[in-house]
Parts: structure tokens; C-alpha cells; sequence
């Protein structure tokens, strides 16, 4: 009698890109059909997460076999980890997803919402992608692309009028260092890392307060969406007194989006007990959301680590600045 060969975990990746494509497929007139990219990429990237539990806690051979006893055993050990309440949110959206998609959940039913325990990971000022995707969808396209960007990047507002894509032959970040000698860079080689420590995006570089330029990365989605805004010939823009020369793409920034992101977000907020913040609270809302990213990075290690390479990817610099967006003074 042949020997029944034992099926192995695939790579979480491909699994979770199997069901993405599948979703995508979906008729758009589908209400269950994921129609926000950045939703697309949340759930993505939650639902790998929760694949790499699975393989390390040897509970199945798949992603879509997983049970609604699977997922909530998941959140319990993010839970553990001291993560935002906004990322839990998240992972338990993304399970939402998967349960649906696999009919282990009922259409209308939710999982049960796990509540962070540490009081210091409340979140006044940081905007779930839900509400993004809420706001976006009532703006003007290229406001709403900025929006996105803003989001996925950690960007302000008028920084969105001097992207450029970072090539060898195009402007290069500032480096700035830890010493007077200049032997120590502040430049962290786990920059723009997922929690496995595999560097992600598409690199570009804005400069901000003081002049200076610094590296970011976009998706892969919407680096392609503001590539298709790219302009001609590159124009130059005055906002507030002040020349923005050599602008690249035709989207929304400085005052004006802030003023159209202002009136959306009071117009979706003002049911919910939220307070509108502002478009400057997408910059905290990267940050908590790459602090949690970073923390489960075994690289990393420790919360001092992760702290110092948010700072670096918002060109703060001092991580002490980078508390104020975190609330976890």
C-alpha cells in the first residue's frame, strides 16, 4: 500500500495572493468584494501574518482551512504582543474577511472585538483605514490619491508637491548622523521593512520641514496610480507664499487638500463621537501602524529599535518627537 504523502504549509504569500485574485475576480457589482486598495493591502498583509502563526503553531496545512477557533487564538496572541487597539481592529477585519470568503462566518456576523489592554495605545488623533476609505471615497480623485499617499507614507501635505521617484541619477536623501565626526549615520539598514524584515515599495524621496530630503516608499498600487498622474512637463505651484518648483504629478496637496480632507472627515466622523484631526493625523496614524510592524520584527527586537526607525522614516529624526504621535510617552 502506497505511503500517503503529507501535505506541507505553503508559503503564506502565495496562499494570501491566491485569495486576493480570487476576490478580485468578483463581479464589481459584488458587495463582498474588497473595493479599496488600501483595505486590499491591510488584509494582505494581516492575513500573512496570520499564515506564519499558523505554520509556527503547526495548526493546519492552509490559510482558507483556518477556523473561526484559529483566528480568535490569532488575536489573542497579538493581543499578547501589546499591540495598538487600531492594529487589532485590523487583524480582526482581515479575519473577517478570510471567514466570509471561506463561509466558516456568516455574512452578517463579525468576530468578537479583542480590546487592548495597554491604556497607552489609545489613538486620538490616528485615522483607521475604515475611515480613509470612508473620507476617500467622497473626495475628488487626485485628492483622494493623496489621501492614500499621505496614509501608506506617513506624508504632510505639502511634501506631496516635491515626490520624486529615488533613482541613482535623481536627488539622493540627506543623511544626517549620531556624531560630530560623521562616522555614524542615522540610517537604520531595517528601514522600510515588514515584519519579517523584508525590505517593501517603491522608493521616492520628498523634502520637508528644514529642507530636508528624505526617502520613502509607496506601494506597488499606488506608485503605479500617481505614476499615471505624472505630468508632462514638470509645472510649479505657489501654496501659502511659497514656490513648489519641479512638481511631478498632478494630485492634491497643501492647503487646498487639507481643507477638502477637513470638510470629508468631519462629514464622516460626525456620527461616531471622533474628533477630526486634521490630515496631519495619516502621519500619526503610520506611525502607530509601522511601530507595530516593526515590534513583531524578531530583527528588531526591541521597542527602543522600532521607536528610532519610525522616527527615521518620518524625518523626525528624534525619537521623542516621534512619542507625540504615539501617545506612549
Amino acid at each position: 500500500m502506497a505511503k500517503k504523502t503529507q501535505r506541507t504549509f505553503a508559503k503564506p504569500e502565495n496562499q494570501v495572493r491566491r485569495l486576493m485574485q480570487r476576490d478580485q475576480s468578483k463581479a464589481r457589482t459584488d458587495a463582498t468584494r474588497l473595493s479599496s486598495i488600501g483595505t486590499r493591502r491591510n488584509y494582505e498583509d494581516r492575513l500573512i501574518q496570520f499564515g506564519r502563526w499558523l505554520q509556527a503553531e503547526k495548526r493546519g496545512t492552509a490559510i482558507m482551512d483556518a477556523t473561526v477557533q484559529d483566528v480568535e487564538s490569532w488575536l489573542e496572541a497579538e493581543l499578547a504582543k501589546g499591540l495598538s487597539q487600531k492594529t487589532l481592529d485590523m487583524d480582526r477585519h482581515a479575519g473577517d474577511f478570510l471567514l466570509h470568503e471561506t463561509g466558516r462566518l456568516g455574512t452578517t456576523a463579525k468576530l468578537e472585538r479583542v480590546k487592548a489592554t495597554n491604556p497607552a495605545t489609545k489613538e486620538p488623533r490616528a485615522y483607521t483605514q475604515q475611515e480613509v476609505d470612508a473620507i476617500t471615497s467622497r473626495m475628488a480623485e487626485r485628492n483622494a490619491l493623496a489621501v492614500e499617499i499621505c496614509f501608506a507614507a506617513g506624508l504632510r501635505a505639502h511634501e506631496l508637491l516635491t515626490l520624486q521617484p529615488l533613482t541613482p541619477d535623481s536627488r539622493q536623501p540627506d543623511v544626517r548622523y549620531y556624531d560630530t565626526e560623521k562616522t555614524q549615520p542615522k540610517n537604520s539598514p531595517l528601514k522600510f521593512t515588514n515584519a519579517s524584515g523584508q525590505a517593501h515599495g517603491i522608493a521616492y524621496t520628498v523634502q520637508g520641514k528644514g529642507g530636508l530630503v528624505r526617502e520613502i516608499r509607496l506601494p506597488e498600487n499606488l506608485a503605479e496610480h500617481l505614476e499615471a498622474k505624472r505630468l508632462e512637463t514638470p509645472a510649479t505651484v505657489t501654496d501659502r507664499k511659497i514656490h513648489y518648483h519641479e512638481v511631478r504629478y498632478d494630485i492634491g496637496a497643501c492647503q487646498q487638500l487639507t481643507r477638502a480632507f477637513s470638510k470629508m472627515s468631519q462629514a464622516v466622523l460626525k456620527d461616531t463621537g471622533r474628533t477630526n484631526h486634521g490630515i496631519h493625523g495619516l502621519r500619526h496614524s503610520y506611525a502607530q501602524d509601522r511601530l507595530d510592524t516593526l515590534i513583531r520584527n524578531p530583527a528588531i527586537g526591541t521597542y527602543e529599535k522600532a521607536l528610532e526607525i519610525v522616527s527615521q522614516e518620518l524625518g523626525h529624526w528624534r525619537p521623542s518627537v516621534t512619542l507625540e504621535y504615539l501617545n506612549r510617552k
